[in-house]
């Protein structure tokens, strides 16, 4: 029978077969000269062919010229290295990943590659589309109506918008790598700017300034109301900063230091937003630009504190009243930005600064100021944020797994979520890591791969990732360098290729495996004319592939399978069904055999079939193991069919010799009873109890049998005496049936001293003896013994009802009788024969039976002759006979028939007897009679067993005789008795002259 990893395997070989051809990639076979040797669907529609058209074709002739002799370069690599070669290229505006595979023939040399395709388009088009996010988040920079700057948080520039780089600086973008922004600044401002930085990334707030910025590096400058925030990608802190041109209002703001009405007036006539407020009189004064500023309708309110506030939306009216409520208060300059509604609804943002105006005396009377609609800015700092946003989301929200390296330290700086449920850390553990940490490679094998970075831009490349759980994976790695403040990244796209590298290491094996399957492999044409066939198939067949090629499969029909199996397998098959079933069919030596097989149609793009394939069993040892097991089966319902049956005749074989024993009790209570009637019943009660005994000795016989508890005692005995004893024992009741019984013995008295055990070939003829008078209502009996050789066959014959022929070795089981019916003519409980036939085994012989000349049944038994002991006699020494001692014996017995019936059986031997209900009885029974000789033993007692008895009454009388009398009869309280002191053992019923022999022997010792 196959093994269950052969079956396995098989089942593997299926699948890679099933993989190979019904893979979407496309998938081929070549050896060393470009021939093909297999090819799946998806190859042959990729070149508009059938399968069977591409073997044997040469794969180089399939491609354009240019595009052949690069390919053969490529496998003339393959072969060369011996190593899995991968390269990408690109057909009809998709994308391909062509993996190459050198396979080994069975000499171990690279004969043949593996190749297929995998289209990559999809992961493409991802790429592309991450470039227009990166293009669009351009434009929205470019879009900005001002200098637009992303700074590191040393304030070099990594990235700026066509107006800085217009307007501001009159370079190149690649003029600007490595120049600091501070450098741009106006020298006295500098050191403003940088305090505000250093405020900036580290308390995380947005700080404007008015800073005086040098155009195309000087001398001229303008000034800029410059506003910066840090945000942190990728873990990492950055700095982005807006400007607004304020030079006109810088300007404006100068001349009104000069002369408070001049700049007022000119407020007024350029319709700037510009205010007064006295602190004193809390009067207000707005210019006309204000008006427009605020969204109000001139003159429709009065230029107040009041009316300002009201302009404000609630939002954030508290919060930019205590702004300005804390700067007068402490006569400090204020620059603040809040909403305003328009009539049309729309929203406004003012950016409104203010200046202190001192008195002379150094107090604050009023405030000036400019106010400015920074709308736009606000709306250009609001589109940065969301594509900042969306570039997070991209990069967390991705299904494929992202992480963000340090090329100089391999560090991760930055992980997705898809990460996080990938390697089955957190993010921030993640974020903690090294790469080397995930990565089983050897130090020097990473550092290679991150050193290659200096001289690529990007890569593609697989290796091994280990997870949290300790699992190692196989993983493709799409990798990028990307440059950050000259700092050198590389970001990763990681994709789970395991189950592809298994799928593809199986399918690479799939060729030798299938030649080299355990199963049948047969492949035929749509004919049923045999194509192919592996070892295995010629191993088990005995035909070799020549000789099976182009014949059809039923040359191996046994002739013993009906034609409608036949018929029904071919109509499955071709309906498109797959046929699972077992055929018998016959070898080429001509041996039967059992297959299980699996059969099914193989068909072409248009549902034609192009082959039939069967994959098939040896499973001749496993049928005959089934049928084995079935046997068995049989046998075990058989058996529980007789054991019911023994149950039933059990019952009934207990329940008579009962009836008999409390019927004629019951009746010897009667006073009119004669002395004849009192002798009869009595007679009848000794043979009912007899005969119970006879089924509990069988009963308990078995038990000791089957817990190997039956020794066997050889000594030697005379055969020829044995078996007059038994001639003596039968030969009484034969005469009251009218039976002839005979024996003979074919040894001489000298022969007949063999060595056995006497007992058991005693039980052995009785057994045989009391069946056939059983079952011989009339007629003979003979037995006896012959010498054979070296065995002595025992015989027993009689004139009978006989045995069925079907019954012969059954009724030597336990509990089978030839008649096991209630309505039997006979009692037993169908264990004698089981007993006989153990005895016989137990001494060396074997026991049959056959029908007897004249009818009725011979049994017949073997056992080793063995010869003769030659020992001296022993002469018995006369001796005069002692008086009988007196003794003193205690009976510990709870039941009182039991107590009277040892009384009565010791009465007339000169025995002072005790009785004692329970063991503590006993124990102070024998504290106050010292002179006690000896204990009967009860062991199962109340308020104290006998076990615990026995332990006491050693304690004290540690010489003292104990025996158990018990009808606890099992090896195990045997045992336990002798265990607790016990110095004999009884089983009940205890017959008086076993009492007295055990109760002389152990006096003896």
């Amino acid at each position: 029978m196959q093994s269950n990893s052969g079956s396995k395997r098989e089942k593997q070989d299926i699948t890679y077969r099933v993989i190979f051809e019904e893979s979407t990639e496309p998938k081929i076979i070549i050896d060393r000269d470009g021939m093909i040797i297999d090819a799946n669907k998806a190859f042959a529609d990729t070149f508009g062919k059938k399968i069977p058209d591409c073997i044997g074709l040469n794969a180089f002739s399939l491609l354009p010229a240019d595009i052949a002799g690069e390919r053969k370069k490529k496998i003339e690599e393959t072969f060369l290295t011996g190593q899995r070669l991968v390269f990408e290229d690109e057909r009809n505006n998709r994308f391909y990943r062509n993996s190459l595979y050198p396979v080994k023939n069975k000499e171990g040399i690279f004969d043949c590659i593996y190749i297929f395709a995998q289209d990559i388009t999809d992961i493409r088009i991802a790429e592309k589309r991450t470039k227009k996010q990166s293009a669009f988040n351009r434009e929205a920079m470019e879009a900005i109506p001002g200098p637009f700057v992303v700074l590191d948080p040393g304030g070099t520039i990594i990235s700026c918008n066509s107006y800085f780089r217009n307007v501001v600086t009159g370079k190149e973008e690649d003029e600007l790598s490595g120049i600091n922004t501070f450098d741009l600044f106006h020298p006295d401002d500098r050191a403003l700017a940088i305090a505000k930085l250093e405020n900036i990334k580290e308390n995380g707030t947005e700080e404007s300034a008015e800073i005086r910025v040098m155009i195309h590096g000087g001398p001229d400058f303008r000034w800029f109301r410059i506003s910066t925030k840090r945000i942190i990608v990728d873990n990492e802190m950055f700095l982005v900063s807006s400007g607004t041109d304020i030079e006109k209002y810088k300007k404006t703001e100068q001349e009104l230091i000069i002369n408070n009405e001049q700049l007022l007036r000119i407020l007024y006539e350029s319709r700037t937003g510009g205010w007064e407020w006295d602190l004193k009189t809390g009067v207000n004064k707005w210019t006309e630009g204000i008006w427009e500023l605020y969204g109000l309708a001139r003159n429709s309110w009065e230029p107040s504190y009041e009316s300002w506030k009201r302009s404000i939306i609630e939002e954030d009216r508290e919060k930019t009243e205590k702004a300005i409520a804390e700067a007068s208060e402490n006569g400090l300059p204020f620059k603040i930005q809040w909403r305003v509604r328009h009539a049309d609804a729309s929203i406004h943002w003012i950016f409104c600064r203010g200046l202190p105006c001192m008195e002379r005396d150094g107090t604050v009377s009023r405030y000036l100021g400019i106010v400015l609609d920074v709308t736009d800015l606000k709306s250009a700092e609001m589109k940065l944020r969301e594509s900042e946003e969306r570039f997070r989301k991209f990069f967390e929200q991705h299904s494929a797994v992202m992480l963000l390296l340090d090329q100089q330290t391999s560090d991760i700086i930055d992980a997705n979520l898809a990460a996080e449920e990938f390697y089955g850390w957190g993010q921030d553990k993640l974020r903690s890591m090294n790469i080397r940490n995930i990565t089983p490679s050897s130090s020097d094998v990473i550092t290679d791969i991150f050193d290659s970075w200096k001289n690529t831009e990007k890569r593609c490349f697989t290796t091994t990732h280990s997870k949290a759980d300790g699992s190692i994976r196989e993983v493709e790695v799409f990798a990028q360098k990307v440059i950050v403040k000259d700092n050198v990244l590389v970001y990763c796209i990681i994709h789970d290729i395991t189950e592809r590298m298994i799928a593809e290491k199986k399918i690479g094996k799939l060729s030798v495996a299938l030649e080299q399957s355990p199963a049948i492999v047969v492949i035929t044409d749509p004919e049923g004319c045999i194509e192919y066939v592996n070892s295995t198939f010629t191993k088990h067949t005995g035909y070799t592939f020549e000789e099976a090629r182009g014949k059809n499969p039923r040359i191996l029909q046994s002739g013993l399978m009906p034609h409608e199996f036949y018929e029904y397998l071919w109509s499955s098959i071709l309906s498109g069904k797959v046929w699972h079933g077992e055929f018998q069919n016959r070898k080429k030596n001509g041996d039967l055999c059992w297959e299980d097989a699996i059969i099914s149609a193989i068909r072409d793009e248009n549902g034609g079939i192009t082959s039939f394939v069967a994959v098939k069993e040896d499973i001749t040892e496993k049928k005959r193991i089934w049928n084995e097991l079935v046997a068995a089966r049989d046998k075990a319902e058989e058996s529980d069919r007789l054991k019911t049956a023994f149950i039933n005749n059990i019952s009934h074989e207990i329940r008579t010799p009962m009836n008999g024993i409390l019927g004629f009790s019951q009746l010897l209570k009667e006073q009119q009873l004669s002395g004849e009637e009192q002798r009869e019943y009595i007679e009848l009660i000794q043979q009912s109890g007899e005969r119970m005994m006879r089924l509990i000795n069988d009963i308990v016989e078995i038990s000791r049998i089957d817990a190997r508890d039956t020794p066997v005692e050889l000594a030697e005995i005379p055969l020829n005496s044995l078996l007059g004893y038994l001639y003596e024992k039968f030969s009484a009741d034969a005469e009251k049936k009218g039976l002839q019984l005979t024996w003979k013995s074919g040894l001489s008295d000298e022969e007949s001293l063999i060595i056995t055990d006497g007992a058991k070939l005693e039980l052995i003829m009785s057994n045989l003896l009391e069946n056939a008078m059983k079952f011989t209502p009339e007629g003979d009996i003979d037995f006896g013994c012959e010498k054979k050789e070296n065995l002595l066959e025992f015989y027993v014959v009689d004139t009978g009802v006989g045995i069925p022929s079907g019954m012969k070795e059954k009724i030597f089981e336990r509990f089978n009788q030839v008649d096991n019916t209630l309505s039997r003519m006979h009692d037993g409980a169908g264990l004698g024969l089981s007993i006989t036939k153990s005895y016989i085994e137990m001494l060396g012989g074997i026991i049959h039976v056959e029908p007897g000349i004249s009818g009725g049944s011979r049994f017949y038994f073997t056992l080793p002759c063995t010869p003769e002991r030659h020992t001296d006699p022993v002469h018995p020494v006369a001796s005069e006979s002692p008086e009988k001692p007196v003794m003193t014996i205690v009976i510990a017995e709870d039941d009182e028939v039991s107590a009277l019936l040892l009384k009565k059986s010791l009465k007339h031997e000169n025995i002072n007897i005790m009785i004692a209900s329970n063991g503590r009885e006993a124990v102070e029974l024998v504290r106050q009679h010292p002179g006690t000789n000896l204990v009967l033993m009860d062991i199962k007692m109340p308020d104290m067993n006998g076990f615990e008895a026995t332990r006491l009454i050693k304690q004290m009388r540690p010489d003292l005789l104990v025996i158990a009398q018990t009808a606890f009869a099992s090896p195990e309280d045997r045992e336990k008795a002798f265990y607790a002191g016990c110095d004999g053992f009884l089983a009940k019923p205890v017959r008086k002259s076993e009492l007295l022999d055990m109760i002389r022997s152990l006096n003896d010792k």
